[in-house]
């Protein structure tokens, strides 16, 4: 599968430089974001689940995919890799930190267990310039992807207080993106557990 190249490097560790060629590239690739939201539940078979886990006080991670059967729910296949991440996590920029130690997971797939869907840990386009790691991912190996994301973002107007709302009364939060096309912002509790997830 043609996936589209990703930047991951520093100039010598001018992050504020790269930081401008970082915000470019995220607005280049938001215009090949696929915003129909068209995808028929009846042809899901396969939903991966993305996120990379450090090894205490080092750069050292596992990058990991798992992906389940749908709509049974059943683990079919595992798939992780040793990484070492160089750049430093710098806030809106996850993508460029963490897609170069994911993109080799999706290789490592049995073609017969590849995924329709992919949950990322991150956000989606609820992100300042409509283009967080999820929706990144999501254009660099053309797959659709949902971002679930555990801490939350202040963008759009959005507050905690109007996150609990949305839990509370079960709702969704719709904006227009710079696309123009609608999305959704899902915030739930899940069940049995006190923190949140913010799906963006």
């Amino acid at each position: 599968m043609e996936r589209i190249a990703t930047t991951s490097h520093s100039h010598g560790g001018c992050y504020q430089v790269q930081e401008e060629a970082w915000k470019a590239e995220q607005v280049e690739l938001r215009d090949r974001l696929d915003r129909t939201h068209d995808l028929d539940m009846a042809t899901i078979k396969y939903i991966a689940g993305v996120d990379i886990s450090f090894f205490p006080g080092t750069d050292d991670a596992c990058a990991a995919l798992v992906i389940l059967s749908f709509p049974d729910l059943k683990v079919v296949c595992e798939v992780s890799c040793h990484t070492t991440l160089t750049l430093p996590y710098i806030p809106t920029f996850l993508a460029f930190r963490e897609i170069p130690a994911l993109l080799p997971l999706f290789d490592m797939i049995p073609r017969e267990f590849y995924p329709q869907v992919v949950l990322v840990d991150g956000n989606g386009e609820l992100h300042p310039r409509g283009f967080g790691i999820a929706s990144h991912l999501g254009v660099v190996t053309q797959l659709p992807t949902i971002g679930v994301a555990k801490t939350f973002l202040n963008v759009d107007g959005l507050t905690k207080r109007s996150v609990r709302a949305l839990v509370q009364e079960k709702k969704a939060h719709t904006r227009t993106s710079d696309g123009g096309g609608p999305q959704s912002v899902v915030a739930l509790k899940l069940q049995g557990q006190s923190s949140k997830v913010h799906a963006g």
